[in-house]
């Protein structure tokens, strides 16, 4: 891919260390932190002026997934819900929960709104609502919509992220351990879609597991991701925290818009 030179947008739209670069297929970003330079894709909004834009993302690894498998990954979770919310919603986030909350921008408008994109068992929307934010939420699945209104007492709403469109922006987007079932080729137009849900300044996190593989699990799809696919700043790996899940590996990022 050939790269050509443009300005940095306005610090509250571009992402700190890269600037933009136009590309045939949409925008690239290009690490301007100081290493060794690395052009990975990024997606910007032409729909509002003031939207968003995400880049530094998901580089050249993100060719064709599993496109043949059409199975839901919402299909598993309505049965094996008791099942899946016994496993999760014990799980101590509470050091990944207290990195995210201390990037989100103060509120222009009252209450620091915070939306967990992909609840499950509405784990991380309760302790948020427990902390004081103004918290929503959705999921693909029904089982786990009930589960989070149950559980988290918060507005909850069916969807998913490929249809993904919300009436307000927030402060803070999470999304742990959701957008992993997204098709690989389908992930940057995902991703894009909730940055233009962010306030300026607000920050959207997400989490994969570690690996370079589109795999198929118990009828779930999990496209994996290295650091390495990922060009924000602010990366890193965990352990998973789960008692019978600790040889595995999360890739973990925060973005700010």
């Amino acid at each position: 891919m050939r790269e050509t030179k443009a300005p940095k947008l306005a610090p509250q739209y571009a992402p700190t260390g890269f600037c933009r670069c136009p590309v045939p297929q949409g925008e690239a970003w290009v690490s301007t932190d100081g290493a060794k330079p690395r052009t990975t894709w990024g997606i910007s909004s032409s729909a509002r002026p003031d939207a968003p834009v995400l880049g530094g993302w998901l580089g050249n690894s993100l060719g064709a997934g599993l496109a043949e498998f059409r199975m839901s990954k919402a299909d598993y979770y309505e049965t094996h819900a008791a099942e899946f919310v016994a496993a999760t919603v014990a799980a101590d986030m509470s050091a990944l929960r207290h990195r995210f909350l201390s990037a989100l921008p103060p509120s222009q408008t009252g209450s620091v709104r915070i939306l967990d994109a992909g609840s499950g068992s509405g784990r991380d929307a309760r302790a948020f609502r427990e902390a004081g934010f103004a918290v929503s939420a959705f999921d693909a699945s029904a089982a786990m919509v009930t589960a989070t209104r149950a559980y988290a007492g918060v507005p909850t709403r069916r969807m998913r992220f490929e249809d993904f469109d919300w009436e307000h922006r927030f402060e803070g987007i999470w999304a742990c351990a959701s957008l992993l079932h997204v098709a690989r080729q389908d992930l940057l137009p995902a991703i894009a879609r909730l940055a233009r849900h962010l306030v300026p300044g607000g920050v959207l996190y997400l989490s994969f597991k570690s690996g370079t593989q589109t795999r198929i699990k118990d009828g779930r799809r999990f496209t994996d991701i290295t650091s390495d696919d990922l060009g924000p700043p602010d990366i890193w790996e965990t352990r998973d925290c789960r008692p019978d899940s600790g040889a595995e590996i999360w890739v973990n990022a925060l973005v700010k818009c």
